[in-house]
């Protein structure tokens, strides 16, 4: 059980991580 939680939580961070690109990307575009 412990390795699927710290799994599941990095795949969290890295799906976090992603999404916060995606919304800097888009404040980029709006603010040019």
């Amino acid at each position: 059980m412990g390795t699927v939680a710290a799994t599941g939580a990095v795949i969290a961070a890295l799906i976090t991580i992603v999404l916060t690109f995606n919304n800097l990307s888009m404040v980029k575009d709006w603010l040019t």
